[in-house]
């Protein structure tokens, strides 16, 4: 038994009676097999041999969330070199995190995908079937290319204020506050330089982050929250996931509103059973904060 987003939602929506038709994936097709197999042939198992199952399933989710904690450990080692020696090579060495430049940046930000990417290979390598996509739900389909903008676009325009709305007088020069990040971020790309960290920001960060937070650590949630039922689970890993997801930001201000974001993508990946639609939704969620940066700071006028 290899464990797989894909196999993870067909076995837990199986048990609330969703439509999981064309939902297995070809490896759950095989385990089916493989059972029958084991049962002589005649495609039935044991209750021995499906306790068996279970129990070895979940053992994998649990090194794959190990798997999952280490791969962002190994992220933010390799982050702190890259980001030590491109302030070095700048001689820069020793300022403040908030004097660092994006290019700079954008070195940690390459580390941090380094090991994500490790992360999820080791596990689909140990644990899984050894294709990425296959085991991580990497898959479109056409619907992705309307509903997946859809949600970005409800995340940034609906999601967000609301989740703010209670901060609203109580929190000052909170617009301002809560774009610092990226607006530091694009301070020092003006120009065609700021089409380079749109391009990391839109083309790069969705597919590696979902990869990590969806397919990886999302998957393992799930199939760990089993235990508590076929509702309270999934919901339980759906909120998990999403806070997870905003603290990795390790922004202070901002998780509130990255968590409420993280727990919408982690729903649509349940849903969906793949993160083709969370990759294009994370893609125009980070777009249009590039966008609406570019525009006060008008870039987009140069």
């Amino acid at each position: 038994m290899r464990l797989t987003l894909s196999r993870v939602n067909e076995q837990v929506r199986d048990d609330e009676g969703y439509d999981i038709a064309g939902g297995a994936s070809g490896l759950a097709e095989a385990d089916g097999a493989a059972g029958a197999q084991r049962a002589g042939g005649t495609g039935e198992t044991s209750a021995a041999e499906t306790s068996g199952e279970g129990e070895s399933t979940l053992r994998q989710a649990a090194m794959w969330l190990a798997i999952a904690a280490g791969g962002f450990v190994l992220a933010e080692a390799v982050a702190t070199v890259l980001v030590v020696a491109g302030q070095a090579a700048a001689g820069k060495r020793g300022q403040p995190i908030d004097a660092y430049s994006p290019r700079t940046e954008i070195l940690g930000l390459i580390g941090i995908w380094a090991g994500f990417l490790v992360a999820v290979a080791v596990a689909s390598r140990r644990f899984g079937t050894g294709r990425v996509a296959h085991d991580m739900g990497l898959r479109f389909r056409r619907v992705d290319i309307l509903v997946g903008p859809l949600m970005g676009a409800v995340g940034q325009y609906i999601l967000n204020p609301l989740v703010y709305l209670p901060f609203v007088g109580h929190v000052h020069d909170l617009s301002k506050r809560l774009s610092a990040p990226a607006r530091h971020l694009t301070s020092g790309f003006p120009g065609a330089d700021l089409t380079i960290l749109a391009v990391l920001v839109v083309g790069v960060v969705p597919v590696v982050e979902e990869l990590f937070f969806r397919g990886l650590l999302f998957a393992s949630l799930l199939r760990l929250g089993e235990r508590l039922g076929p509702r309270l689970g999934p919901l339980a890993a759906i909120v998990v996931g999403g806070v997870l997801f905003g603290l990795a930001h390790v922004e202070g201000l901002q998780l509130a509103g990255l968590a409420a974001f993280g727990i919408l993508l982690c729903a649509v990946a349940y849903k969906t059973r793949r993160i083709g639609t969370t990759i294009l939704a994370h893609a125009t969620y980070n777009l249009l904060a590039v966008l609406a940066i570019a525009r006060t700071t008008g870039h987009l006028a140069r």
